[in-house]
């Protein structure tokens, strides 16, 4: 019996290795924490801890799967976005971009901020902005490259966690553990210190680690880790 229980595995594993050598791996992920929803056209992708889903609510149905085995540089995107050409973009944990072209249905990665933590992602007209570990990054859709990084967020200290960003013309506004940044898009050199002003709890915040942003009805919400305020500026 034990001879025969051995060859029998030796047999599943030379087909499992043949299955290898022929290039038929799959990838078997856990997808059920999701950390971020998009929705486009009549589905909604979902990023997940183990790749992407797409969900169709009126079928009440996943109708898609991605993952680093069809297209995905890994398998924990953190934030996805949606550009108005409907292309995906996805923000991956290690720092990696991701795109899937709509119109021919393929992906392409830009390493920019490899090596580097994303938070979060905004979209403005051409531009992407990029909430990283170290601030917040600017990268060009039309030209596929990151333009520049803005590390000095006023008078807090260097290369700070940007939790998340929040633009809301002309503003762009920045959740740190030291306050909330602000400043003027239109302004020509964000990278200087002195293009940010800074919100903390001698500016009426009940704490410093703002965690996240909204907007409704015209107004922006902060949400720290001691509950949300309206921003009155």
């Amino acid at each position: 019996m034990m001879a025969l229980l051995f060859a029998l595995l030796l047999f599943l594993g030379a087909v499992q290795f043949a299955n290898a050598q022929d290039g038929n791996w799959t990838s078997v992920t856990n997808q059920r924490s999701v950390s971020d929803i998009e929705s486009t056209g009549d589905v909604l992708i979902c990023a997940t801890n183990g790749g992407v889903l797409v969900f169709d609510p009126f079928q009440q149905q996943f109708v898609g799967s991605f993952t680093n085995i069809n297209g995905l540089s890994s398998n924990q995107p953190a934030e996805v976005i949606v550009d108005h050409d409907g292309n995906w973009w996805l923000g991956m944990e290690q720092g990696a971009l991701n795109s899937y072209r709509a119109d021919d249905q393929s992906w392409e990665v830009f390493r920019d901020f490899e090596r580097l933590t994303i938070h979060d992602m905004e979209l403005r007209g051409d531009s992407l902005f990029v909430a990283l570990d170290i601030g917040v990054s600017v990268f060009l859709l039309g030209k596929k490259e990151a333009k520049e990084t803005y590390k000095k967020l006023g008078n807090i200290p260097v290369e700070v966690d940007a939790w998340d960003t929040l633009v809301d013309w002309p503003f762009i506004y920045v959740a740190t553990d030291h306050g909330l940044s602000v400043a003027d898009l239109r302004q020509v050199n964000l990278k200087a210190p002195q293009s940010w002003q800074n919100f903390t709890g001698l500016n009426g915040l009940v704490s410093n680690k703002v965690l996240a942003l909204g907007t409704h009805a015209g107004n922006i919400f902060v949400g720290t880790d001691r509950g949300v305020q309206k921003f009155t500026d």
